[in-house]
C-alpha cells in the first residue's frame, strides 16, 4: 500500500453503498503498511438490520481506490443496561465524609436518545434501600446518550457529585446509576459509611490551577471546624494542612507540600503550585487530584481528617505550537493535513479556519488535522492548546492556498483526411491565487 488517508463507510440496512454512505471517521496509512485494525463506532440512530456491510476506500492522493465491500453483519438494539461501580472516595480505609465531592463510575451498553437522556447517580437510605417514588437523594447528573462498554474496549462513564451534608450518619449505604431516557436502573455498589467530619474544606468549592514551563500559581482556600459539633478539640501546635490524594486510587501523594498552617481555629491556607519543572519535582504532573484539609494534632481521632475536593493542574506550554501543512498548496477534491508540533497527547486543541465550520472554532481528537478541500480559495489555520481545562497561546496563522481544476484548451484544425498529419496544441490554464500581504 501506498501511504495516503483512507475512509471506513457503512452501507445502508441493506448492503448496499449507492446514495450516502455512513462515514466512520477518515485514517492514514504509512508506506508499506498491509495490515491493521481499525475502530469505528456505529451511530446510535443507526436502524437495526442483518446485512449491513462496511469499506475502506482510500480518497487521497490520487488515485483513488475503492476498497472490498465485507460480509454482511448484523446491528441489534442491545439491552439497555447499567453497571454502577466503585467510587475512590470510598477508597478510603476509613469512611466517606458528607460534604465530599464524589464520582460515580459506571458501565453502559444500549441506545440511550440524543440531547434528552442523563445519567443520574442516587444514593440509598440509611439502610440501603430506594425510595419507590421520587425524590431520590441525587448526588450528580451527567447529560450524554454515549455508551461505554468495556466489551468494545470503552472506559467507564463518570457522573460528578457531591454527597449532601445532611445525610445521616450510618455504614449501609448503596449507589446506583440510572438514566433518563430511555429509563434504565443500574446495579448497586455499596455498602459503605458516611459520617460527618468536624474539617470541611473550602467550602466545597473545586479549585484549579493554571501553570507552564515558566510559571507556577498559588490560591487562597478556607477550612471550617465545628460544623456539626463541638466535640473536637486541637492543641496550639496542631496544623491544618493540605493532602493530595490519587484521584484513582485515593493513595496519599504528599502532605503538607503544597499549603499548611500551623492553627486550632477555622481559618485560610495559601495552596502553591509550582511550575511544570518543580511540579514533576514534587511527584505530580498536570491532571485531576483530591485534595482535603487535615489536622494533626484532634483529640477525636475520626476528625483527622475533613471533606475531600477536586483540584485540577492544567499546564499548557507557554509558547504557541506551530501548524506545518502537509504540502505548499492543495487542489480541489484532495484531503489535506495539518501537524501541531509540538504536540501533547493530553492536551485538546480548538482549530479556527475561515473555511470550516462557517468560521467558528471546532475540536479535533487527532494529529494532524485532515480537510477535505471543496472549493479554491485561501484558508487561514490557527490552532490553541488546552490542557485540562487551560488555555494556551494562539498559534501564528497559516494561510493555505486551494487552488481549482484545471482548464485545458487544445487548438488544431477541427477535420482531417485520412492520411494527413495534423498538429494539435494543449494548453493548461490553472486557477492561482495572489495573496496580497502577510
Amino acid at each position: 500500500m501506498c501511504d495516503g488517508v483512507y475512509e471506513i463507510e457503512l452501507s445502508d440496512v441493506n448492503g448496499n453503498f449507492g446514495g450516502n454512505p455512513t462515514s466512520l471517521g477518515v485514517f492514514n496509512i504509512n508506506n508499506n503498511q498491509t495490515t491493521g485494525a481499525i475502530y469505528p463506532t456505529i451511530p446510535n440512530n443507526t436502524t437495526p438490520g442483518t446485512c449491513y456491510k462496511v469499506r475502506i476506500n482510500r480518497v487521497s492522493p490520487a488515485p483513488s481506490i475503492t476498497g472490498v465491500i465485507s460480509i454482511c453483519f448484523e446491528v441489534a438494539f442491545c439491552p439497555n443496561t447499567i453497571t454502577t461501580l466503585q467510587p475512590v472516595v470510598t477508597m478510603d480505609p476509613d469512611t466517606v465524609c458528607a460534604g465530599s465531592v464524589i464520582d460515580v463510575p459506571f458501565y453502559s451498553t444500549g441506545v440511550y436518545i440524543p440531547n434528552s437522556n442523563s445519567y443520574v447517580a442516587q444514593l440509598s437510605r440509611p439502610d440501603g434501600t430506594f425510595p419507590n417514588t421520587p425524590p431520590y437523594t441525587v448526588l450528580g447528573a451527567f447529560a450524554n446518550s454515549d455508551t461505554y462498554d468495556p466489551a468494545q474496549g470503552s472506559m467507564p462513564g463518570t457522573v460528578a457529585g457531591l454527597i449532601p451534608d445532611t445525610v445521616s450518619e450510618g455504614c449501609n449505604y448503596y449507589i446506583r446509576v440510572v438514566s433518563v431516557n430511555p429509563v434504565a436502573i443500574g446495579t448497586l455498589y455499596g455498602p459503605f459509611c458516611i459520617k460527618h467530619c468536624d474539617v470541611e474544606t473550602n467550602n466545597k468549592q473545586d479549585i484549579r490551577f493554571c501553570i507552564n514551563e515558566l510559571e507556577g500559581a498559588d490560591t487562597t482556600i478556607t477550612y471550617t471546624i465545628h460544623n456539626y459539633d463541638t466535640v473536637s478539640t486541637y492543641s496550639g501546635t496542631n496544623q491544618f494542612l493540605v493532602q493530595v490524594l490519587s484521584s484513582q486510587t485515593l493513595a496519599v501523594i504528599n502532605t503538607g507540600v503544597i499549603g499548611g498552617t500551623v492553627s486550632n481555629t477555622s481559618g485560610t491556607i495559601t495552596v502553591t503550585i509550582p511550575n511544570l519543572a518543580g511540579l514533576f519535582g514534587i511527584g505530580m504532573q498536570p491532571g485531576l487530584y483530591y485534595i482535603r484539609v487535615i489536622s494533626t494534632d484532634s483529640d477525636v481521632p475520626w476528625d483527622v481528617n475533613g471533606t475531600i475536593i477536586r483540584m485540577t493542574i492544567g499546564a499548557p506550554s507557554a509558547f504557541p505550537p506551530s501548524i506545518i501543512a502537509g504540502a505548499p498548496y492543495y487542489c480541489v477534491g484532495q484531503i489535506g493535513n495539518y501537524t501541531i508540533n509540538p504536540y501533547n497527547f493530553q492536551s485538546q486543541y480548538q482549530w479556527w479556519c475561515n473555511g470550516i465550520n462557517n468560521g467558528a472554532p471546532f475540536n479535533w481528537e487527532f494529529n494532524p488535522l485532515y480537510v477535505n478541500f471543496g472549493g479554491p480559495g485561501t484558508l487561514l489555520f490557527t490552532v490553541r492548546e488546552f490542557n485540562f481545562g487551560c488555555a494556551g497561546p494562539v498559534s501564528d496563522t497559516l494561510p493555505s492556498d486551494i487552488f481549482g481544476s484545471p482548464n485545458v484548451a487544445i487548438q488544431g484544425p477541427a477535420q482531417a483526411c485520412v492520411g494527413d498529419t495534423v498538429t494539435y496544441q494543449g494548453t493548461v490554464y490553472q486557477q492561482h491565487l495572489l495573496r496580497v500581504g502577510g
